[in-house]
């Protein structure tokens, strides 16, 4: 090219540059066209920017939005921000909005920080809540405010095709029912990944394509055209395709608009829409009838109430019968005199479910004169530690008897022997707070269930009550491997990412239902039917279980102490070489054809372990040629190909 030439391109590309320094806004209309999850033009907006100041190395700037979501409420944005132009081509920016939803007038404030160069932005941004919870107009007896969360986002542009740009955004929200994709799928801290596209022909038009994926396999396609005016540029250069490279350059970008997230992302929390109260206690002799009367305080109108069938009151023959109302009922008292229970959850027109509530009932013999006696016990107990025994003495009317002698025995059960005894069999009942209680001690180190009976001593005056004493809740130490039939006294010293063990067999004590923890999620987890998974590290861990609200204790737990290496496997597929640096990336190495036959024997049948019953391809092992060919391991059988091209995709291994 000759310098005259050149110098006229020079001159053409400087005065563009001069055209655009003139711009003192922007104006940006944005139609979605097509969305996944939404109705459609659902988020389409209306954006300004203006500079109130501009100079050449920083701008002050005022932004308004406006755009509706998929309920029609109208979203209004405003926010104030600076961007200072360094000397290196490189500005940094922040900025401050506020964000109301003019429908329900829920408010949040955002923070953001910029940092652009030519055909490069990065954009953070904070959101947090500012009006408090309030009733929802779009969940029924739920609660809403504003979500609280972040995200970042990289946008860039080819410099040889300034027309085509991509940018990937990733969002955090934090809380319970969070509606990052709609209030038909609430979640918990949920986040989301975005990817996108865009092409402007010219400055003022732009087409974009979105896809936004989340956890619980939710996601969302947006397809949008931005038509974007320049105030104080010329039309000519808005419609010029020349122009675009401009528009991408530091100097170009200067009036865009700030990425951020307008939508206010929405959480709820249930409402407390039904309260249950019942009476603390109530009293009568054996077989009568007593009444009760229920209080409930209820958003919606009182459906019923639903009486729990696992009461011990019902399950000792006692019932109870519905009155006038659903508020009032008619309790028939069990045939023998004891301590029992009633519990109650009641139930909305909406079908919400309240709070469960009980009344405590003290059945008494009927018998006119004689000192009644009334157990203060809880009917479990466990064999490693006395339980107390006390119970209550009154009058025939009613009033504490203190003074009174109480002799305790057993009458049927388990108990017999050293190994079940009482610390005092005959017990005066003494005066507490206005309350006569005789008090003793049963110790039973043999699980099952004892009856006790507390006689007004030297008479036939007497009440019975079944205490169950069970074993504390232990796991033996065993374990049974997902690929063997017999139980093994350790887990093997050399670990499989993604195997099984099972502990159900192992556990004892308690009622035999049990529930299960371990002490570190993220290295082995445990599920309710007692089978631990290894995951993909190396570390100690401890399994412990719990029955009837007791826990095992450190030396009935299980303890597994990490092993001496670990056959990671992975499903992802990678040629050799690949497979081989991601291994020595992680101090790692491709294990040998032997390490797979060593430790996979230590495991027993691999087609046991779901992970690798699903795997039908091969596994590098470890080539000690330099041949374009190497041999591959197969978990499920223990099959071995020696003749994998290395350039094929295949499972990757590493043994740690």
């Amino acid at each position: 090219m000759s310098n005259y030439a050149y110098a006229q391109v020079s001159q053409l590309a400087s005065d563009a540059f001069e055209k655009w320094l003139k711009q003192y806004g922007n104006a940006r209309i944005t139609l979605n066209t097509q969305t996944q999850n939404s109705k459609a033009l659902a988020g389409s907006s209306a954006d300004l920017l203006f500079g109130l100041h501009n100079q050449e190395n920083r701008l002050d700037y005022i932004q308004f939005d406006t755009h509706y979501e998929d309920s029609d409420d109208m979203i209004v944005n405003v926010g104030l921000g600076q961007r200072y132009f360094l000397k290196n081509n490189t500005m940094l920016g922040y900025n401050l909005f506020y964000d109301q939803n003019m429908s329900s007038n829920v408010t949040r404030t955002g923070v953001g920080l910029e940092l652009w160069r030519d055909y490069f932005k990065f954009s953070g941004n904070g959101y947090f809540a500012l009006s408090d919870w309030q009733d929802s107009d779009e969940l029924q007896d739920y609660d809403e405010k504003a979500a609280d969360g972040y995200d970042i986002q990289i946008e860039g542009y080819l410099p040889s095709y300034a027309q085509l740009g991509g940018h990937v955004k990733y969002e955090q929200y934090f809380g319970d029912d969070v509606a990052l994709f709609g209030t038909d799928h609430l979640q918990t801290n949920p986040n989301a990944i975005t990817v996108g596209l865009s092409y402007t022909p010219i400055p003022l038009v732009t087409f974009a394509a979105d896809y936004k994926k989340g956890s619980d396999s939710l996601d969302d396609t947006a397809i949008s055209v931005s038509f974007n005016y320049a105030f104080g540029i010329p039309w000519s250069q808005q419609i010029s395709p020349d122009a675009v490279q401009i528009r991408r350059s530091l100097m170009g970008s200067r009036f865009d608009f700030v990425e951020r997230n307008n939508d206010i992302v929405m959480q709820y929390r249930k409402q407390d829409v039904i309260k249950l109260s019942l009476p603390a206690s109530l009293s009568g002799e054996i077989s009568k009838q007593v009444p009760l009367t229920a209080s409930v305080d209820t958003k919606n109108g009182l459906d019923h109430i639903q009486w729990d069938p696992s009461s011990s009151l019902l399950k000792a023959n006692g019932s109870v019968t519905q009155g006038s109302d659903a508020t009032h009922f008619t309790v028939t008292l069990p045939p023998v005199a004891g301590q029992y229970t009633l519990k109650g959850i009641a139930y909305d027109r909406h079908n919400n479910a309240s709070n469960s509530a009980q009344t405590q009932f003290t059945v008494i013999e009927s018998s006119a004169g004689n000192p009644q006696i009334t157990f203060k016990t809880p009917e479990t107990a466990w064999t490693d530690r006395a339980e107390p025994l006390s119970v209550i003495v009154t009058d025939s009317a009613g009033n504490p008897a203190p003074g009174t002698s109480i002799t305790f025995s057993t009458t049927s059960g388990i108990c017999g022997g050293s190994d079940c005894s009482f610390s005092k069999t005959e017990v005066t009942a003494k005066d507490e707070s206005g309350i006569a209680i005789a008090s003793t001690t049963l110790s039973d180190t043999t699980d099952g269930p004892v009856t006790v009976t507390a006689c007004i001593t030297g008479t036939n005056n007497c009440t019975n009550q079944t205490i169950t004493f069970y074993d504390p809740p232990a796991l033996t130490g065993q374990l049974q491997l997902a690929g063997k039939a017999l139980l093994d006294n350790s887990l093997p010293s050399s670990w499989i990412s993604n195997t099984q063990f099972k502990l159900s067999s192992t556990a004892q004590g308690g009622d035999g239902h049990y529930s299960w923890e371990s002490s570190n999620e993220d290295i082995a987890s445990v599920d309710q039917n007692g089978v631990v998974t290894i995951k993909d590290q190396l570390a100690n861990f401890t399994i412990r279980i719990t029955s009837l609200g007791r826990q095992s204790d450190d030396a009935s737990s299980l303890h597994i102490a990490k092993g001496n290496e670990m056959l990671h496997v992975s499903s992802s597929l990678a040629t050799y070489d690949d497979t081989k640096a991601n291994c020595e990336k992680m101090g790692r190495k491709i294990p040998a054809l032997a390490d797979f036959q060593r430790i996979t024997a230590m495991w027993g049948n691999m087609d046991s372990y779901p992970t690798y019953q699903a795997m039908n391809k091969y596994v590098w092992a470890e080539s000690e040629t330099t041949s374009d060919v190497g041999t591959g391991y197969r978990m499920r059988d223990g099959a071995n190909y020696p003749n994998l091209l290395k350039t094929d995709p295949e499972y990757q291994g590493c043994l740690e």
